[in-house]
């Protein structure tokens, strides 16, 4: 059955629900079956740039538990990386560097984006990152580990600072 409204305000709750559901779609979207990183627009919607979309999703799977401050640290090691000689030169790269974020080596299955609020946040911050909006609490730190575990590499780094659950190194060359 079609229904005409022919009061704005009758259609807004209508609208905002099938928005709603669009939103819902497009972030439960599962990228198991994509090749990392290049068609990740086709998951995670149209006109945002591959390196937008690496670091949003790093952000999300490494710290959406986190506060601000947390996710902030987060995309700023990727930024240190990107400009240090011993990583890749491009965000997507590093993030999908083989072994060195536990989301990307983890079963595909939890490649998916469920919490939309989280999803939200982690783009904010990217995007605000990527216009040179980066957290200097973190110095030049390219390492990071959660703080219920104790990887080999910490005993090599020297610690920069704790925040949330998350534990951040600066590494000699």
């Amino acid at each position: 059955m079609i229904t005409c409204f022919n009061n704005q305000d009758s259609l807004r709750p209508v609208l905002g629900v099938a928005l709603s559901i669009c939103f819902m779609v497009l972030v439960n979207t599962s990228v198991a079956d994509r090749s990392p990183p290049s068609t990740y627009h086709e998951s995670y919607g149209t006109g945002m740039s591959d390196e937008l979309r690496c670091l949003a999703l790093n952000i999300y799977h490494e710290a959406r538990g986190e506060s601000i401050s947390g996710q902030k640290a987060i995309a700023s090691v990727i930024m240190n990386r990107v400009r240090s000689q011993r990583y890749p030169d491009s965000i997507c790269e590093v993030v999908w560097q083989p072994k060195q974020f536990s989301w990307t080596t983890a079963h595909e299955k939890h490649h998916v984006v469920t919490d939309p609020r989280a999803w939200k946040m982690a783009l904010i911050i990217a995007q605000r990152t990527l216009a040179g909006h980066e957290y200097a609490r973190v110095g030049e730190a390219t390492h990071y580990h959660a703080s219920s575990i104790d990887p080999y590499w910490a005993a090599y780094g020297q610690f920069v600072v704790k925040i949330g659950d998350h534990v951040f190194y600066e590494m000699d060359a």
